[in-house]
């Protein structure tokens, strides 16, 4: 039976939990905002579906099946998925399934989903779906940009376009710069005004999900489209998990709740782990019902809570803006901490370490011949903006530990010891050692601003913070919690990342998924592995060569209902 659709625009929860007590300056916080569940608003939606059709997708997946049986399956459980939903939720639904290689055809135009289309997809349409020639990307996002810039009706009311484009190679015809074909995409669309009909018109709401699944296809040129407005850009390492992508899709597309959020906050910044820097203000854009998201703040004075302004657009009340003012913060007694955020500073860390590493990675590409790519010598020149923050307010950090009766976590590094000078010694004797040790001091100063970042530098950082965050989950009994192993995965990944020239793919994926607080994550990294021309390297730690990564490919971030929606879309005949 169809739900009552909503039609007052939904007020978030939102609430500041802080680390430290409230007369801690430099103090880290966490800032919350959910939406309770709710049937979806829309009333009417158009799918959009871009696949690529080139040659590659006859390659043979390690379940037997080609890739292109893998898109069929995955096709034909979304098809069921929608069916239902339209009947549920009473929701039109329409289809375009687009294919391409050096040309494109269109199989399906706007066909509405139901019963009778399920069935001409099964006869019609999955005969058509067969690998051929090249990859022409430039032709695909024109043919989509012509449904996707399509107006709807304010008669339709509360209405969605959702464009999901696949594609599993490189460009080899056609226009390849980035650039260029970014400005193909279209983000939003407005309808014309109505003359035959006293409704007024609506401004569509165009979402863009660019998705590359295997190694072959390119990151980059994925990652520059998916910066458009409403665009996302996801990773998938094996096919057989397309299942799991499609369904976070559909969940954040259908269950949109509130649209163009954007956080502002006086007293305190946000961080934000795109740019890896600390702002003012941060553009979020859609959240849906039953979503649960957190963004990491920092304040400088003590006694002073932060002001955070929500700022968001309705979806089913056309031009209502709304606001939600934060201003009351949850402190922790005198001399302990809040345990709840102190698992988001771990995430902090993570996060800083995942986009210095990505930074490099993206400016300086691995050095596949250096033959000292794990000689230790040079000084590690990472520099974390919380790593030297105080877990308690009258502690300095982490003292050293011994972990397996071998590895020890180094202590914050001692101020250099002054040259010890004989009570006795004649005056030249001291000046001469005074002498030799301010050109020792000078020396290693020099060396340390001379020398560049390198992998051997955050490889050795990584691993220490490994063992670090380890002891702390064994002292915590965190070593099961799905929230700090995902971090562990992350900075796994962060290792292998800096000497594979599949890195940069796998630790954006990984980047993505934890800073959006995504549900599916990447679990696969053979490949990764495969690749990394040091492989499991003896000068790393015991603990850190002999890691198992978690095979659960849905995070802590995922809510029931989207959960839910993956299992569906993901099962097997």
């Amino acid at each position: 039976m169809a739900q009552p659709q909503i039609t007052e625009t939904p007020i978030p929860i939102t609430g500041l939990k802080f680390l430290h007590p409230t007369t801690t300056e430099n103090n880290f916080g966490i800032y919350n905002l959910s939406i309770p569940e709710h049937a979806p608003v829309f009333q009417t939606v158009r799918w959009v579906i871009t696949i690529d059709v080139s040659g590659s997708m006859s390659n043979i997946c390690s379940d037997g099946q080609t890739k292109m049986e893998q898109i069929i399956h995955t096709l034909r459980n979304m098809i069921n998925y929608f069916v239902t939903l339209s009947t549920d939720h009473n929701i039109k639904q329409t289809l375009t399934l687009i294919i391409f290689d050096y040309e494109t055809k269109i199989l399906s135009s706007n066909e509405v989903i139901n019963e009778k289309y399920k069935l001409y997809f099964q006869q019609q349409i999955i005969p058509k779906l067969k690998p051929r020639g090249m990859t022409n990307i430039e032709i695909a996002l024109k043919t989509a940009a012509d449904y996707t810039s399509l107006s709807h009706s304010a008669k339709d009311g509360p209405s969605k376009t959702i464009h999901i484009f696949l594609t599993d190679g490189q460009i080899t015809q056609g226009q390849t710069d980035a650039q260029k074909l970014k400005e193909k995409i279209i983000s939003t669309s407005t309808s014309s005004t109505s003359t035959t009909s006293t409704s007024t018109t609506s401004t569509s709401n165009v979402t863009n999900v660019f998705i590359g699944f295997g190694s072959d296809h390119s990151e980059k040129l994925l990652k520059t489209l998916a910066s458009t407005l409403n665009s996302e850009y996801y990773f998938i390492e094996s096919l057989e998990k397309a299942g799991m992508v499609y369904g976070e899709i559909i969940y954040n597309g259908l269950y949109e709740a509130i649209q163009n959020l954007t956080l502002r906050i006086e007293n305190g910044e946000f961080y934000n782990y795109k740019t890896n820097a600390w702002t003012s203000q941060l553009d979020i854009g859609s959240i849906c019902y039953g979503a649960n998201k957190t963004w990491h703040i920092k304040t400088q004075n003590e006694n002073t809570t932060p002001i955070i302004t929500a700022s968001y657009d309705s979806i089913t009340q056309q031009s209502v803006s709304c606001d939600k003012i934060t201003n009351t913060g949850e402190y922790p007694t005198a001399g302990t901490v809040n345990k709840e955020v102190e698992k988001y500073h771990w995430r902090q860390r993570t996060q800083e370490l995942m986009a210095e590493v990505r930074q490099y990675i993206e400016t300086s590409p691995p050095s596949y011949n250096s033959p000292d790519l794990y000689n230790y010598n040079y000084p590690p020149t990472f520099n974390n903006i919380y790593q030297q923050l105080p877990l308690t307010s009258n502690d300095s950090g982490y003292e050293a530990i011994v972990l397996d009766d071998e590895f020890i976590l180094p202590t914050p590094t001692p101020e250099p010891a002054q040259a010890q000078v004989p009570a006795q010694a004649p005056a030249q004797e001291a000046q001469e050692a005074q002498e030799a040790q301010e050109a020792q001091e000078a020396q290693e100063a020099q060396e340390t601003q001379e020398t560049p970042t390198t992998e051997k530098n955050y490889s050795k950082i990584l691993d220490n913070f490994m063992i670090e965050m380890t002891h702390y989950m064994e002292e915590n009994d965190l070593l099961d919690d799905p929230f700090m192993k995902n971090l562990c995965d992350d900075i796994y990944v962060c290792i292998h990342s800096l000497t594979s020239r599949l890195g940069y793919m796998y630790i954006v994926a990984r980047e993505n998924s934890q800073g959006a607080q995504r549900a599916y994550n990447i679990t696969g990294y053979e490949e990764l592995i495969a690749d990394d021309y040091q492989g499991t390297n003896n000068n790393l730690s015991a603990y850190t060569q002999g890691y198992e990564t978690s095979t659960n490919t849905q995070t802590s971030y995922a809510t029931a209902l989207t959960s839910e929606i993956m299992r569906e879309i993901s099962t097997q005949e």
